[in-house]
């Protein structure tokens, strides 16, 4: 898990405008959340088989610890809960799924691939993709 492990700043994101929109969002706050998916940061940890993410944004913090074949609940900046369900980890990728609250409909696929200083996070969900580029700080 070294390649993934440590500060990781966003440096790009593709279609934000259109995530925004999935999340239903008031007017008012649209411009936060598409501030906030614009400037992250992540710190990546790994201990005893889990990947733990601590997520860094202008106006709130997340964290969410994967564990293969475990669901982990998520919380958007909408308040909207979420399960995310690890398929795969191993030293440069990852790959999970993203679930209703309850588990019963999938929403999409969260992929994760490490090369050097580069993590790229490719994230589909209701057949909207996403791509962020991220540098190890």
């Amino acid at each position: 898990m070294a390649n993934f492990v440590g500060k990781w700043n966003q440096i790009e994101r593709t279609n934000v405008e259109a995530f925004i929109a999935l999340l239903e969002l008031p007017d008012d706050k649209k411009a936060k959340a598409i501030e906030n998916a614009k400037s992250l940061t992540v710190d990546i940890s790994y201990s005893g088989g889990a990947l733990s993410l601590h997520l860094v944004m202008p106006a709130a913090t997340r964290d969410i610890t994967l564990n293969i074949g475990k669901d982990a609940e998520y919380v958007a900046s909408s308040g909207k809960k979420m399960q995310v369900n690890a398929t795969e980890i191993n030293d440069s990728s990852a790959k999970a799924i993203v679930k209703s609250a309850d588990g019963s409909v999938n929403y999409g696929t969260l992929e994760g691939d490490v090369s050097g200083d580069t993590l790229k996070l490719k994230l589909v969900l209701f057949e909207i993709e996403s791509l962020s580029t991220f540098k190890k700080a």
